[in-house]
Parts: structure tokens; sequence; C-alpha cells
């Protein structure tokens, strides 16, 4: 997907509930258009480039799972050298940009995290 720049305030507000202490100073960032993937990328996918499924939920179609930032690298260049294109994990900036879309609060929906919005363990 294409990701059009701009500028967000990065890191969350001292004030804000279940904060660490590695998501501030908040500070303003600015971030260049850039693209970045819509889904995950499948263990079809990833086994196609790398030769290999480390997952431990096997699926062709389910997100490929168990991979280290540096195998997450390793997949990037050799996508990049298989397909002539350029792809590269995004900054942590453009991550949060693109998750925060847009909004202030601390989830894209809203102020609130809830078991029938998103999948998780209180």
């Amino acid at each position: 997907m294409s990701i059009p720049g701009g500028s967000f305030v990065m890191g969350s507000p001292d004030t804000e509930a279940g904060r660490d202490n590695d998501e501030g100073p908040q500070h303003n960032v600015t971030v260049a258009p850039f693209f970045m993937g819509k889904y995950e990328v499948t263990q079809e996918q990833y086994e196609a480039v790398m030769g290999n499924n480390p997952s431990n939920f096997k699926g062709a179609k389910r997100p490929v799972e168990q991979v280290s930032w540096d195998d997450a690298v390793a997949f990037c260049q050799k996508l990049s050298q298989k397909t002539g294109k350029n792809y590269r994990l995004p900054s942590e900036a453009e991550w949060e940009y693109a998750c925060r879309a847009g909004t202030k609060t601390p989830f894209y929906f809203g102020e609130t995290i809830t078991p029938d919005l998103v999948n998780y363990e209180r």
C-alpha cells in the first residue's frame, strides 16, 4: 500500500495508561511517502523465498511466525534479489505512523482496547 508522507507526534504521553518507559519522550517526526505490505507474509510466501518454514502453527495461507528480526531482514534482502525491487522493513517511525492512521489516540480505533476489537490476553 502507498502510505503518504506526513508528520505526527511519535510516542505516548506520560499520562497514558499502560505506557512503557521506552515510549517517550514524545517528539515530532516527519516521514517521507513509502510503501508497506497490507497483509502478513504467509508461510507459503516465506517458504517460496527462503526455502524453509519456521512456523509452529502450520498452514500455507497462515502468517509466518517464529521469525526473528534478522530473519525478516534476510527475507526482504532475498525477496529484493529475486524480484529486482527494493523490499525492507519499515522504520520504527514509519510503523507507528502507519499504525496510527492519522489518529492521536492509543489505538487507531480509540482510547480503549477490548476483546471485541482485538484478540489478546488480559
